[in-house]
């Protein structure tokens, strides 16, 4: 049933992975727009079929898709600092990964908070 307990805990857990949705390697040569929209109309979809805020799920998708930082090739700037830089693939992981960690961290709740889910 759309609305109590578990449905609640299914669409927190839906936006995490939404979210973490950017920080796939496989969907890092795909630019952030077209990731974004790629995933929400299921987003979109799966928000309508449980009753649950459509917008709040958009915003998950569009924040997930923002926040690539895992490797020099999520977004245009981490491929132009590479070569100019000296970093390494590797390199973009030590600061990456928990860049990532803090934006689910503080994205998940805060989106679950604003649009109350």
């Amino acid at each position: 049933m759309p609305g109590d307990a578990d449905s609640v805990r299914f669409a927190r857990y839906l936006s995490a992975l939404s979210h973490a949705e950017g920080q796939r390697d496989f969907l890092s040569a795909i630019a952030a727009a077209a990731r974004a929209s790629g995933v929400a109309p299921i987003a979109a979809s799966l928000a309508a079929k449980l009753e649950l805020n459509v917008d709040a799920f958009l915003m998950a998708v569009a924040v997930g898709a923002a926040c690539d930082v895992l490797t020099p090739f999520g977004h245009q700037c981490n491929t132009l600092v590479l070569g100019p830089g000296g970093y390494r693939c590797g390199d973009y992981w030590k600061l990456g990964l928990p860049l990532s960690l803090m934006g689910i961290a503080a994205g998940v709740p805060l989106i679950a908070w604003v649009w109350d889910l």
